[in-house]
């Protein structure tokens, strides 16, 4: 069974690389509250918005042969479930606009798949029968009217599946957006395959019509 997402998780990245290590928090402080702003812009609500690893590393510089210390870098990372599809492009272009510089994602996902997962187990159910009565027809036999037993082979199993003709993302937002308006980030909407298996077994019966008993 094939259904829309209703989720998307994407990452954004700040970066920050000064001289002095407190000068790169500050700043990366500075753009990840920006970035921040613009994720609750766009109606986010907090426990839909997770805050990731803060890195610092040092910038060194291997010229001269030598490894000298010219800088650090910081780093911090915030994850965000996007609940509302309409806003994920201009979210994007938004964030990265604000300071993100890097942008992981999205990745669609399911909210609730046991409506799908219902609709694709009766369905399994149903080409199971029709297959042993297929089975059943070739070979000359006939079945009982109900399975004696079935068997759900695990659980829902999802795959995100894009479009034939497009299967990558298109998540481009611009660096350097137009002062008049923000280049919406463009994003392909997959769909969710919600697939069910199940075991059936079925009873034959043979029905004899002519049977000739051995004479003495």
């Amino acid at each position: 069974v094939s259904i829309k997402p209703d989720i998307a998780e994407v990452g954004f990245t700040v970066r920050a690389q000064e001289k002095d290590v407190s000068d790169a928090q500050q700043q990366n402080a500075k753009l990840m509250e920006a970035v921040l702003e613009v994720i609750k812009a766009r109606g986010i609500a907090e426990e839909d918005i997770e805050t990731g690893y803060l890195n610092i590393n040092e910038v060194r510089d291997y010229s001269k042969n030598t490894s000298k210390v010219v800088g650090y870098e910081v780093y911090h990372t915030v994850n965000v479930k996007v609940r509302d599809m309409d806003v994920l492009g201009s979210l994007i272009s938004e964030a990265v606009a604000a300071g993100a510089s890097d942008v992981s994602g999205p990745e669609y996902s399911i909210e609730d798949d046991s409506e799908a997962y219902l609709q694709a187990l009766g369905m399994a159910v149903e080409s199971a029968g029709a297959k042993a009565r297929a089975i059943a027809a070739g070979a000359g036999v006939r079945l009982t009217n109900l399975p004696i037993s079935i068997d759900e082979n695990g659980g829902a199993d999802s795959a995100v599946v894009y479009d034939d003709t497009n299967r990558t993302l298109k998540a481009q937002a611009a660096a350097e957006p137009a002062e008049d308006a923000l280049t919406e980030a463009q994003t392909v909407m997959p769909t969710i395959k919600v697939t069910a298996t199940v075991d059936a077994t079925y009873q034959i019966t043979v029905s004899y019509t002519h049977l000739t008993l051995p004479t003495t």
